[in-house]
Order: C-alpha cells, then structure tokens, then sequence
C-alpha cells in the first residue's frame, strides 16, 4: 500500500513536470536590451529593444506600457518620459509613466521588435537609479512584462528662474549702487 502511494505520488509529481513544461513553451516573452543603461536628460535620450516573442494572441491589438517602479532616494515616476516605435514605424510620442499606447497587432508572426526612447526630465536628480517595468497586454490577456534599469546620467538644462533671479539681483545692485552714487554727487 505504502508502495502504491509513492508511486502515485511520483507519478502526479511526472505529471505536472510534464504539463508545466508543455504550457510553458506558449507564454508570451519579453527580452530588453540593454537590461541597463544610462539616461540623458531631455532633448537626448536612450534606445532600448524591447523583442515580444510567442504572442498568443496575434489578431487583438496590443498595448505597452512603461510604469517607473522604483529607484534611488528621491525618484519621482514623473522623472522619465517613454517613447514606443513599432516595426511598422508607428510611434507613441513623448508619454508618461504607466501610459499605455496601442501598437497594433504582430507583423511578423507571432512576435514583435518595438524601441522604447527612454529620456529623464531636467527635474531628476544626478546618478539616480530608476526601475522600469514594461508590459505588453493583448486584447484581453495579460502578457508579458520585464523589468529594465537606468541611471541618469549628464547634466541638466537649468529652468529659466535659476538663471534669471540671479541675472536681475545683480543688475538691481547695480541700479541702486548707481543711483546712490549719482545721488551723493
């Protein structure tokens, strides 16, 4: 009897290997490269490829999206703006974090090569680390995501106040030293 149970239970155990590893080949994947990179600060910015390979649903229409999850002290999802460019060209634009943008459906079968343009804000800190997911969905399965790396490298273009506060209090004590001097005389 007790023989009967092991045997069972390898069998069940055989079993659900084999089952696991049939299924497993018709999951979605997702491949970046690089996994890392550095980020340039806007206008600039960094190329990934993102490869979708074994796509189930190759008739529904797709959506990507890229969601800022993490980082250093002091990371923002606003800090990093996405750009997705399918094989056919099509591109999103300049998005946010945890937009979604509809690519459309596989042209070559059953994957996809898209580019996702990665670029930070003048408002993300120095040598920052930021944790992007990305996500495909098609129709209404849930596909596959990956995970991507960047820092953010370079320096940053200043806002127009840091610059012109500065600029005017000089030229204001040069008016009222001015003005003091021709006052005396």
């Amino acid at each position: 009897m007790r023989t009967a149970l092991i045997s069972m239970g390898i069998l069940a155990i055989g079993l659900v290997m084999l089952v696991g590893t049939a299924t497993a080949g018709d999951d979605e994947n997702m491949e970046i490269t690089p996994p890392s990179a550095t980020i340039p600060y806007d206008p600039s910015y960094v190329s990934y490829s993102v490869y979708i390979y074994n796509i189930s649903n190759t008739t529904a229409t797709h959506e990507i999206n890229a969601t800022v999850i993490g980082g250093d002290p002091g990371w923002s999802a606003d800090h990093l703006r996405f750009r997705f460019t399918n094989e056919t060209g099509a591109d999103s634009g300049w998005i946010t974090s945890g937009t979604n943008w509809n690519w459309g459906t596989p042209q070559t079968g059953d994957d996809e090569n898209l580019t996702m343009d990665v670029k930070a804000v003048s408002g993300a800190p120095q040598g920052c680390n930021y944790t992007i997911e990305v996500t495909d969905v098609g129709g209404e399965i849930c596909g596959a995501a990956e995970t991507a790396w960047g820092t953010v490298v370079g320096t940053s273009i200043p806002e127009f106040a840091t610059i012109a506060i500065p600029v005017v209090a000089v030229l204001g004590l040069f008016l009222f030293y001015n003005y003091r001097k021709r006052k005396e005389e």
